[in-house]
């Protein structure tokens, strides 16, 4: 397809990018997922998904939020994913199997930092509870994570993103409740296919008629 062939000729950049390099990739990340912001482009990427198997099935719903894969480079394992926020969603504190950069379409969100998991002692629950930097993540705005960042976000109803998330680095990630400090661990679906979380699924057909109508109203597609 036409919109395939766009996005694939974009990432050749990311081909041989260090994604470890966070300055470089925010600022290639910026430029790609900037020109890929196009309602036609995009609305194309995101009707194929109703013929696409593979990609419908890398597609994730959860109660607030969905997560739509749009394009996938089978040489580098880079995604252009486009993310959905519902009512105002709170995230559990997590670190990512990969680096990404994450594009503001619509709407607007608390970004919270909270370390490194990397860094310190992954059982003192207590280091997560406080955030290190917040950040107001505008519409329009670009920002770029390493897969060690420890995060959450504080979405604004029907916030939209842009996303290109790097190969993964990690086999899992750690998901940590802010409150208790309790923390489980997510594999990829690689290691660990199918249903991990309370309240996911996959993005069937039904769902995806419901993002759509979102997607049109809010003039993203």
């Amino acid at each position: 397809m036409i919109a395939h062939e766009i996005v694939s000729k974009a990432l050749e950049p990311f081909n041989n990018i260090d994604w470890d390099d966070m300055h470089t990739v925010n600022v290639e990340s910026d430029r790609l997922l900037r020109h890929l912001n196009n309602p036609s482009l995009l609305r194309e990427l995101v009707l194929s998904l109703y013929d696409d198997e593979r990609l419908q099935g890398m597609c994730e719903h959860f109660d607030h939020f969905d997560k739509l894969v749009l394009h996938k480079c089978e040489q580098t394992d880079t995604r252009l994913r486009m993310h959905i926020f519902g009512d105002k969603f709170v995230e559990e504190a997590h670190n990512h199997r990969h680096c990404f950069s994450s594009y503001i379409i619509r709407g607007e969100y608390i970004h919270y930092i909270h370390g490194s998991e990397d860094a310190g002692d992954q059982s003192d629950r207590s280091r997560v509870q406080v955030p290190i930097i917040v950040q107001h993540q505008l519409e329009d705005s670009c920002y770029s994570l390493h897969h060690s960042a420890i995060h959450s976000n504080y979405a604004e109803p029907n916030t939209i993103s842009l996303v290109l998330a790097g190969p993964a680095k990690r086999e899992y990630f750690r998901i940590v409740d802010k409150e208790t400090g309790e923390f489980r661990i997510r594999y990829g679906n690689e290691k660990k296919p199918g249903i991990q979380e309370k309240g996911e699924a996959r993005v069937g057909k039904e769902e995806l008629d419901h993002i759509v109508e979102i997607l049109e109203e809010k003039e993203v597609i």
